[in-house]
């Protein structure tokens, strides 16, 4: 059991800098703060300050400067401790030892505190009307970030670090770090979430939107056509477990795809509205320490959706819509177990594939 309160204040601003001059049609300054404090790991301070620059009406730019934070979750701080009997190879004493592996919670967890740079675009061409896209580059370095190691990875780094790493105040022994007899084989391993790890990721996020008549496709529709693509590239998601552990890119791998995205295209003729979504990402590695045959490689996918709704009533209150996720029914691949290069087992990726197959939902929403 645990609690933990929190308090904050906040401000805004923004403020008109330069506005309708030569090239110059806005320049604004925005700036934010937020001051919280947490009962359990105190006070801390995340700021942001942007400027957005429009040179001509159909072109903006934007860029942005934050220190921004997550906090630990109550199980993360309070989960209540698990103890199981386990045997290892003690590389301080370099002996077999048997030893209890508690798990738990640590209710000394600081927030993670990211540094984040954005920078983007946004284009409105009046000689495209209805149409508007925008491009945003995107950096964030996080800091202190929350893990929690393995019983190997806490004894290679407090042995890595001579001793000296915080990681070792996880490592119970009889007697001090420095005594490497047989006598002083670990007794006990404390296994909870530390902040300890470090994480960077850069991308690129991609938004653009047209609408148009269907008559500009054919004469003879009436009512009006929405398309509209979101996607990203991942260029790199680099973490560090440990201080002085070898950085890990998980890029194009590990659920990580360097590209995904969702294309809808929706068509609305008075009440009635239809609409199709393709969604879907690239392959990736399936690890980036170890290679397997047959398993390092989950390929890439693209999943159709469909919905119909259509309003109803004297204030067209009333909508009737019907979902369709999955529309070709497409299944997830198989996937070899990680615990076998040679026998195929009937597994698959359930963080990324669909595992249902097509489904429907169908449903009536009110509007009073």
């Amino acid at each position: 059991a645990g609690e933990n309160n929190v308090k904050e204040a906040y401000s805004e601003m923004q403020v008109p800098l330069v506005k309708d001059m030569p090239w110059v049609q806005a320049l604004d300054l925005n700036a934010a703060a937020r001051l919280t404090d947490y009962s359990t790991s105190g006070t801390v301070v995340t700021w942001k300050g942007g400027i957005s620059y429009q040179p001509i009406p159909s072109v903006r730019f934007r860029s942005a400067l934050s220190r921004d934070i997550r906090a630990p979750t109550l199980d993360q701080e309070f989960a209540g401790a698990s103890v199981l009997s386990q045997t290892i190879t003690d590389p301080h004493t370099l002996t077999q030892a048997s030893f209890f592996e508690v798990t738990r919670g640590n209710p000394t967890l600081k927030p993670e505190i990211a540094s984040t740079v954005t920078a983007g675009a946004v284009f409105t061409p009046s000689a495209v009307p209805n149409f508007s896209m925008s491009l945003d580059y995107y950096d964030i370095a996080v800091s202190d970030v929350i893990t929690t190691l393995s019983d190997t990875q806490e004894l290679n780094e407090c042995e890595l670090s001579n001793g000296t790493s915080p990681v070792c105040a996880t490592v119970i022994r009889p007697f001090p770090f420095s005594d490497h007899s047989p006598d002083n084989t670990l007794t006990s391993i404390i296994t909870e979430p530390i902040n300890l790890a470090k994480l960077s990721q850069s991308g690129l996020d991609y938004d653009a939107s047209y609408i148009l008549p269907a008559a500009a496709i054919w004469t003879h529709w009436a009512g009006t056509l929405k398309f509209r693509l979101i996607a990203n590239t991942l260029f790199h998601q680099t973490t560090t477990a440990a201080p002085g552990a070898l950085p890990l890119d998980s890029a194009g791998c590990c659920d990580n795809p360097k590209f995904s995205g969702d294309l809808s295209v929706d068509y609305d003729k008075g009440p009635l509205g239809v609409g199709m979504l393709a969604r879907g990402f690239n392959g990736f590695a399936r690890s980036n320490v170890f290679v397997y045959a047959n398993y390092a490689h989950e390929p890439g996918v693209v999943y159709l959706d469909a919905h119909v709704q259509y309003e109803f009533g004297q204030d067209r209150n009333y909508q009737v819509f019907v979902n369709v996720t999955n529309l070709l029914n497409k299944q997830p691949p198989l996937l070899p177990s990680v615990n076998s290069n040679v026998n195929l087992v009937a597994n698959t990726d359930p963080t990324m594939y669909d595992l249902m197959g097509t489904y429907f939902t169908m449903g009536l929403r009110v509007r009073f």
